[in-house]
Parts: structure tokens; C-alpha cells; sequence
């Protein structure tokens, strides 16, 4: 267990919330970033960072822009407003190279799984995507989120948890320093969350950075720092309309 201090980081908003110390270079380092559109706010600016190898959560209620802040951080949503970096790289310009660097898991609307295919087919299919011919990195494998028996079961087949390990694996191919998790609280109990989480933990121990979305508080106190959403009025449709798959 990590000790309580670590546990129960903030990062700074515009209303005051705590921050905690982080490393010189963090993986991400966000200022002032927003999102509007012409019929809202999806989210409110915040200034945090995240740094590098450690679990993150962004952590609100339905609505409150969570899977848009995702998307931002992974270079794949348009339109937002203030200053970012993650993984060294400026946001605003180099959307393109984050792609390749942050891997995202399943985002309902972006990246839905086919119901018909295997495990093993979605990766083979990923790998060409991907890579282009290049060798994958070893993560970007079924047993290493816990799936090698399964690999021939279609998607349809697979319960929740298996989904979202299934997303995992398909993020984690070729050269990802960085891993997005939406939705973690969504279709999995508490005994599933626990064991995603704990892939989660096991997958900063490889020197990755990992960020998640959450609604509850549990889940998100097993992070080492949690960005506190309480913004967003924008209907999903339109926020993924912002969105770069």
C-alpha cells in the first residue's frame, strides 16, 4: 500500500485544490487547458502535472469532461485552449507524435471494439495499423494484460473486465510511454476494478505513465495523484465531435 500522503495529491485548479511534489520532467504539464464549444464548457481550466511513471485519475461525475480531458492529454481531441506538454512534447503542434506515444484505451465512439472478432484478430489488426511493418513492443500482448486464454474468444464472448484488458493490450502496441484508461468505474464491479487497477499499478512498474478516468473516490484513491473534475455541460455527441480517433 502506498502511504496516504501520496494517495491523497491534488493537483492545483483555479479554485485551490493541493499539489503535491512531482518530478522535474512530468509527463504531462498542463496550464490553464479548456475546452468549449458553441454550447458549452466540456471542461473548466485546470493547471496540474503528472509525473513521469505514476498512476494519475481524473476523477468527477458523469459530465463532467472527463473522457475530453483524456483525449486531450492523448493528442486526439481539437479545439482546447491553453498550454500542454506531455511526454516532452508541445500538444498544440505535435498532436500527430503523441498519437504514437500515448496509447489510448477503449473510448466509447473513438475506438469501439467489433464484436465479432477475437482478441488475437483485434491485435494482429492494431499491429499492421500500428506499427507498419515494424516490430510492436513486447507489451502490446494478450498475456500481458491477463488475456492469453481467451485470445480466441470473440468480443461479444468477453465479459467487462475482459473488454477494457482487451483495450489495454490494443493501446499498449508499439512504442506507448504513456497509457488513458476512460470509464473505469463503468460495467465493473468492485472486485473487477481492483484487479484492472492493480494491471494499472503493475504497468507504471514498467515505466510507463498512466492515467485513468474514474467516478468514484475508491478508485481514485489508489492513485498517486488525482486531477478533481467539476466542469462540463456539453452532450457526449458533441464533445467527440472535438475527437481525432
Amino acid at each position: 500500500m502506498r502511504d496516504t500522503a501520496k494517495k491523497q495529491a491534488f493537483m492545483t485548479n483555479d479554485s485551490g485544490a493541493r499539489r503535491s511534489d512531482v518530478a522535474a520532467t512530468p509527463a504531462v504539464r498542463a496550464e490553464r487547458i479548456s475546452l468549449s464549444t458553441r454550447t458549452g464548457t466540456v471542461y473548466t481550466a485546470l493547471t496540474f502535472d503528472v509525473a513521469s511513471g505514476s498512476l494519475a485519475a481524473v476523477q468527477g461525475p458523469a459530465g463532467s469532461g472527463k473522457t475530453a480531458r483524456l483525449l486531450t492529454l492523448a493528442g486526439r481531441m481539437r479545439g482546447w485552449r491553453g498550454r500542454l506538454r506531455v511526454l516532452g512534447v508541445d500538444a498544440a503542434r505535435g498532436r500527430a507524435r503523441l498519437r504514437g506515444l500515448v496509447g489510448l484505451g477503449l473510448v466509447t465512439g473513438v475506438n469501439d471494439l467489433s464484436e465479432s472478432l477475437t482478441g488475437e484478430q483485434h491485435l494482429a489488426e492494431q499491429r499492421i495499423f500500428v506499427t507498419r511493418g515494424r516490430t510492436p513492443a513486447r507489451r502490446g500482448t494478450l498475456d500481458v494484460v491477463g488475456l492469453a486464454t481467451v485470445a480466441q474468444l470473440a468480443v461479444r464472448d468477453l465479459d467487462a473486465e475482459q473488454r477494457v484488458r482487451l483495450g489495454i493490450a490494443l493501446a499498449l502496441v508499439g512504442d506507448v510511454r504513456m497509457l488513458v484508461v476512460d470509464d473505469l468505474d463503468r460495467d465493473l464491479d468492485e472486485e473487477q476494478r481492483h484487479r484492472v487497477l492493480g494491471l494499472l499499478r503493475e504497468l507504471t512498474g514498467q515505466g510507463l505513465t498512466v492515467v485513468f478516468a474514474c467516478v468514484g473516490e475508491a478508485s481514485a484513491a489508489t492513485a498517486d495523484v488525482v486531477v478533481a473534475m467539476d466542469g462540463g455541460r456539453v452532450a457526449p455527441a458533441e464533445v467527440l465531435a472535438h475527437a481525432v480517433a
